[in-house]
């Protein structure tokens, strides 16, 4: 277990460099000056401008740019806005609800997931698996942004149940539908593993011997089976 999180740690690194280079590339190469759209109509004197360029390294090579975002970046300098508020600054202040929003997310995803799963598995062939078949089909194959702005749009501004953006109606209103709406996707993937290694348990010689034996189903469903399965993930 260590192992594979030190591997998954590990591999993290080249992901983050790639992710990195990538957004930092796709802006670069993007047209425009983003001087002349932080003045607008109101352009600033030229030795304004090159002070400016000259701070925030514009007239370097892209490499020479990147380089010194990234040294910055495991220096914990995240840089400065155009504002002059602290890059760092923002994240912190913004990091929990950030937080709140991901552990709502993955409760839900652990409860959503583990029922619809056990309840697929248990009911192999009939209405029951056929709900969670149905489930995990539509929360993997919809695009997330379209359950998302559908949910936004239809209990957010239709119905009025919940904000549609924003979170001043504080925990658990504000976070509870894009929580959900992550949580949906993710939480299908976890009901069809669960539900395959719960079917395939539940064949095992020994859950035979244990029903034999005498063991109450939910002794064997619970104690037994359930466990042995989310082994196997």
């Amino acid at each position: 277990m260590l192992g594979y999180t030190l591997r998954r740690v590990a591999q993290m690194i080249p992901v983050l460099l790639g992710a990195t280079f990538i957004i930092y590339a796709l802006t670069f190469l993007m047209p425009g000056d983003p001087i002349s759209a932080l003045t607008g109509e109101r352009p600033l004197p030229e030795a304004t401008v090159a002070q400016i360029r000259q701070a925030y390294h514009l007239d370097d090579p892209f490499l020479v740019q990147y380089g010194n975002y990234m040294l910055g970046v495991f220096q914990g300098n995240f840089g400065i806005d155009f504002f002059g508020r602290p890059v760092l600054d923002l994240i912190l202040e913004r990091l929990p609800v950030t937080f709140t929003l991901a552990l709502t997310a993955w409760v839900l995803k652990l409860i959503i997931g583990l029922v619809i799963g056990v309840y697929g598995g248990l009911r192999n062939g009939r209405a029951g698996d056929h709900f969670a078949l149905v489930f995990t089909v539509i929360f993997m194959g919809v695009p997330s942004f379209v359950i998302a702005l559908g949910a936004q749009t239809y209990f957010g501004v239709h119905l009025g149940w919940v904000e549609p953006a924003g979170i001043r109606a504080g925990w658990p209103m504000a976070f509870i539908l894009p929580a959900l709406v992550m949580a949906f996707e993710a939480a299908a993937g976890l009901a069809r593993l669960t539900r395959t290694s719960l079917v395939d348990v539940l064949r095992a010689e020994y859950l035979r011997t244990a029903k034999a034996k005498g063991l109450s189903p939910r002794r064997i469903i619970w104690g037994h089976a359930l466990r042995n399965s989310m082994i196997r993930w």
